[in-house]
């Protein structure tokens, strides 16, 4: 498989082969957010899936060819062309060397939060139940459901589902800056920059959303924290292990196996 493929299929998987702007299923086109002619790259942060209705409404291909293919009125065409660019504009929040951001409603996310230049600013008790505890007040004031989570040395990943996707963006902004200013607070450090972005992805099935909870419960263990699950103290591995006990945890494990790739998460523990 070439590179593009490699890449391509990544798209697909991360996205669950659905259309990120009209939510159709199966949909399996890729769609550049910044255009190739415009410098943009083949990478995953510029990557969507598009449906064939969405992608070729956003192309240059011409009105009547579109008008004929989606059978679109042809005094349609141009409305829903703008129609579809508002979306994208609306759903991708972007800034530069950021990964893109799209928010929808009734969703199940999975996020991972990375600390700037993947600096071991989390490594003590303190900022980890910080972090953890800012995490249990905020999720119910944003009327977000928590599902998972795990706190690492550099990073977390946390798996929700979100009542209204708009509020994504204040309840990180929200978490970030108050978790910063304690720490800060604490080392003696106003203005340091705690947080570099987050990446987030829908999930859309079942099956992923068990093999994602089961990642994130391995996640000590795949970057060399411990060796066992039971003992990283900062992940909701326990709370499940408590309510649902040990043969629960290893079913779940046996039926939804982990998976290797998560965008955002190719970095090593730290030294």
């Amino acid at each position: 498989m070439s590179n593009w493929g490699n890449v391509r299929y990544l798209v697909l998987v991360r996205d669950n082969y659905q259309c990120r702007l009209c939510g159709k299923k199966p949909s399996a086109q890729v769609h550049h957010i910044t255009p190739r002619s415009e410098g943009g790259e083949a990478e995953l942060s510029n990557l969507i899936t598009l449906c064939g209705k969405c992608h070729m409404l956003l192309s240059t291909v011409p009105d009547k060819i579109v008008s004929d293919i989606w059978r679109i009125p042809l005094d349609r065409v141009k409305s829903e062309r703008v129609k579809i660019k508002n979306i994208l504009k609306n759903s991708l929040k972007m800034k530069n060397h950021h990964p893109p951001h799209i928010f929808l409603d009734d969703t199940w996310y999975i996020v991972t939060a990375a600390t700037l230049n993947h600096a071991p600013l989390l490594s003590d008790v303190y900022a980890k139940a910080l972090i953890r505890d800012r995490l249990r007040e905020l999720m119910p004031e944003f009327n977000l459901a928590l599902l998972a989570w795990v706190i690492l040395d550099n990073h977390y990943h946390v798996i929700f589902k979100t009542q209204r996707g708009n509020a994504l963006p204040r309840f990180f902004g929200r978490l970030h800056g108050s978790t910063s200013r304690q720490i800060n607070r604490r080392d003696d450090t106003a203005g340091r920059q705690i947080w570099h972005n987050y990446w987030d992805a829908c999930i859309r099935t079942e099956a992923d959303l068990w093999t994602r909870f089961n990642y994130v419960h391995h996640n000590p263990v795949k970057h060399g924290y411990v060796q066992n699950l039971r003992d990283w103290e900062f992940s909701s591995y326990h709370y499940y292990r408590n309510l649902k006990g040990e043969k629960w945890l290893a079913d779940c494990w046996q039926r939804y196996p982990v998976i290797d790739f998560i965008e955002g998460d190719d970095f090593q523990m730290p030294a």
